[in-house]
This record gives structure tokens, sequence and C-alpha cells, in this order.
């Protein structure tokens, strides 16, 4: 937040719009820093600005890049059931489309500002796909539990700050849940063998519980984070 604000003041003093302020949400600090880099790099006539920092943050895209290397997308399409296949060539597929735009990005004049950060959102959505279908086939892998891909939930009729409330409050029984699961596994370690089948239905249906308050979080994410 103390990053917006001092964004926020160059803007202004760059003889900034005060109504461009008012349509970039505070609570998206990714989209809405772009945003304002953005408008401050045009009142520039795009030369970069001191608090910019636009080679950190290619960096910091460089490294996420070379992370994703270890992945469940290291194990053949066969190795999932067909119901995953879809999720899988979609998770890899937008992978290779982030690892293209890294290509694009390092060949972005310094002096860009708006076209560099334009490209890191982009790799950034890429690998929200790619981190959701990870987290769907290392669920598989581990578990043997093909996790919900979907939020059951409707949030159509929600206001954006509805949904900050919603989602705080969903964060908080994440928090809740995931204490219950380790429990659980620790009875499940314990339990004696014939005890063992129901105690391992009853934490699997926390594990799916979980996964749909974090497909929630998504969702409500997705809404917050929307461009007015």
């Amino acid at each position: 937040m103390k990053r917006f604000e001092e964004l926020k003041e160059e803007f202004l003093k760059l003889g900034g719009n005060p109504k461009i302020l008012t349509k970039i949400p505070t609570y998206s600090s990714i989209k809405s820093e772009a945003r304002l880099l953005y408008e401050i790099g045009k009142l520039r006539g795009n030369t970069p600005s001191k608090s910019s920092k636009p080679l950190k943050t290619v960096k910091k895209v460089s490294q996420s890049v070379q992370r994703k290397s270890n992945s469940p997308f290291a194990d053949p399409i066969s190795f999932y059931p067909q119901k995953l296949h879809e999720i899988y060539l979609k998770g890899k597929n937008e992978f290779l489309i982030a690892c293209s735009l890294k290509t694009t990005l390092n060949q972005v004049p310094e002096w860009d500002v708006g076209q560099a950060l334009n490209l890191q959102i982009q790799i950034m959505n890429c690998f929200e796909v790619v981190d959701n279908a990870n987290r769907i086939l290392t669920h598989y892998k581990e578990k043997n539990i093909i996790i919900p891909q979907k939020s059951n939930a409707d949030f159509s009729n929600l206001s954006k700050s509805e949904c900050i409330l919603k989602r705080n409050r969903i964060r908080s029984n994440i928090v809740a849940r995931r204490k219950t699961i380790e429990k659980q596994e620790s009875q499940l370690k314990k339990a004696h063998p014939k005890n063992k089948l129901r105690l391992q239905d009853k934490l699997n249906k926390k594990i799916l519980e979980l996964e749909e308050m974090k497909l929630q979080i998504v969702e409500l994410n997705q809404i917050i984070n929307k461009e007015i």
C-alpha cells in the first residue's frame, strides 16, 4: 500500500488527472500498480521513473518462469486419468505461452514501461492457469483424488466490496480447515487398520471442501481485480 501511495503522489505531481485515480482499485496491488505505472509512463513520455523499477520486476518474472520447471507436467499425460487430460494440456500450453512472452519481454527497451508491464501481467495471468493445473495434478499424484476444477458458488450478484468481505471470511475458514486436515492426517497415521478407511473418507471430504474454498478465492479475486 505504501508503494501505491508513492506512485499516486508521483502521478499527481506530474500533472495526472485525479479522476483516473478513482478508476484504479487500491485493493489489487499488482494490477493497480501496473496501471498507475503505465499512466506515469505516459505522462513522462515513456521515460522510466525512479520508482517504477522495471528491471527488478522483470527479474522476478524470470525467476518465476524458472521455478516452474519442476512440475507434474514432467509426467506423461497418460499418467493421469482422461478426466484430467484437458487441464494437463491447458496448463502445459499456458506455461509455453508464458515462456514465449518472457522472451518477448527480454527484448523490450527499458524506457518502454507500458509494454513491459503489459507483458508481465500477461505472464502472471498465464501462471494463474499453470498454478491451478499444477495444484489439481499434484493432488491426484499424491493423494489419488480428483479435486474440483470450478467452484459451485455463484458470486455474480455480489458487489466488489461484498466480494472482498466474502473473500476475507473464506480465507479465515481456509486456515481453520487446514488445521483440521492436519489433525485428521495425524489421526489417520496412528489409527487401527480397521478404522483407516473410514478416517480416510472423512479426510478426503475435508480436503475437497478446502479445495472448493480455494476455488472460491480464485473466482472472487477475478471479480475484485476485474478492470474497470
